[in-house]
């Protein structure tokens, strides 16, 4: 399997105070470090980054989320979502079905990390499935 880096991408502002849409990106491959700082930018500016119609696997999310900075890995003594014991996920499964995780309101609004010494900057959240229209 042969992979290119990629080097072109768009990134639009939304009609908000926060976000934009980025497009041209499949981000499940390597990316050039000149759209890297595109990205960073753009995250800087409009705070919010949208990156529609993704497939991507844990590993490429995990790859993909690299290019932003460090990682929060806890250790497994260390619990948080989705915790079982001696089990630390990296990737965290949310789910707002009835019986998943906040499918039933137990996890409310909240800013990740924030009890650690370094607090995450951000997070990335991958939907799996997306209401047509809000």
């Amino acid at each position: 399997m042969s992979t290119s880096t990629l080097t072109k991408v768009k990134i639009r502002s939304i009609d908000a105070p926060l976000g934009a849409i980025v497009t041209d990106l499949d981000a499940s491959q390597p990316i050039a470090p000149e759209v890297i700082l595109q990205l960073k930018e753009a995250l800087r500016d409009r705070h919010i980054l949208i990156f529609k119609d993704q497939k991507l696997s844990d590993e490429q999310l995990l790859n993909f989320s690299l290019y932003f900075g460090a990682l929060f890995v806890p250790s497994d003594e260390t619990p948080v979502l989705a915790s079982k014991p001696g089990e630390t996920p990296v990737v965290i499964p949310i789910s707002n079905v009835d019986g998943g995780y906040t499918g039933t309101g137990e996890l409310t609004f909240h800013s990740d990390h924030k009890w650690t010494p370094t607090p995450s900057s951000g997070s990335l959240l991958y939907a799996l499935e997306i209401p047509t229209h809000v």
